[in-house]
């Protein structure tokens, strides 16, 4: 089994982008056990109304052309999206804002992911690229 990077600050990190997101879509962030591989269920109640996938960078969304995430992730919150009923969103947390948009069919897939700094054989993977230019800023980020 993989071991789990995930860091206090990156726990932090995801906390400040889950409150913007819910107090700007008025909805609750319920955590998701981790053999979902994604991060929240938006809710309203008990009614699971969007899945989100969070990440936070420490650049601007512009620097590259593409925001990359596992494939692994997409397929499985694209999976259990279509299963419920509802949509599957990407956040990025970048330096300059919290953007946001939908998964759909707009990604390009390669094989890449943590190039420099690689922690593990699983850092490089199949990954999905999507364009910078897909994303919408959240209107009251933090």
């Amino acid at each position: 089994m993989r071991p789990i990077y995930e860091t206090a600050s990156d726990r932090y990190n995801e906390g400040e982008v889950l409150a913007a997101l819910t107090n700007q879509w008025r909805c609750e962030g319920k955590k998701l056990p981790v053999s979902y591989h994604l991060d929240y269920a938006l809710c309203v109640g008990r009614t699971i109304k969007a899945l989100v996938e969070i990440k936070c960078r420490s650049n601007e969304l512009r620097r590259y052309p593409t925001v990359f995430i596992s494939l692994n992730k997409i397929i499985n919150g694209k999976q259990l999206a279509d299963e419920i009923g509802v949509r599957f969103l990407l956040v990025v947390k970048m330096v300059d804002g919290i953007f946001y948009t939908g998964v759909n069919e707009n990604y390009t897939i390669d094989f890449s992911g943590r190039t420099r700094n690689t922690r593990d054989d699983a850092d490089v993977e199949p990954v999905a690229h999507f364009d910078v230019r897909l994303f919408k800023r959240l209107k009251h980020d933090t």
